[in-house]
């Protein structure tokens, strides 16, 4: 995940970004890096990238957590019958 936060720091473009491999369970410890290596950083904070690419690149973190969460997690319907959509997670075009 170091590599992740340099790449954010250096503002590597979005398309060259991506999670490392994950164990199942990970959704956790990938978001305790975004949190508290990203976005408490107070270097980071002190000397943010641009709007413009917090922007984008937490529009990017975010997709990759929805889809962590949603391999481990099971959707319920309005009638607790559990179900896994992964169309409700599809990934809009970068």
């Amino acid at each position: 995940m170091d590599a992740l936060v340099r790449a954010y720091a250096r503002l590597t473009a979005l398309g060259q970004l991506h999670l490392p491999s994950t164990p199942p369970g990970a959704f956790q410890s990938i978001h305790d890096v975004f949190l508290n290596e990203i976005l408490l950083d107070p270097h980071l904070r002190a000397y943010p990238p641009a709007p413009e690419y917090q922007l984008k690149f937490w529009k990017w973190a975010l997709q990759e957590l929805e889809v962590l969460i949603g391999d481990e997690v099971s959707f319920r319907d309005p009638h607790g019958v559990a179900f896994r959509d992964k169309s409700l997670l599809a990934r809009t075009p970068k």
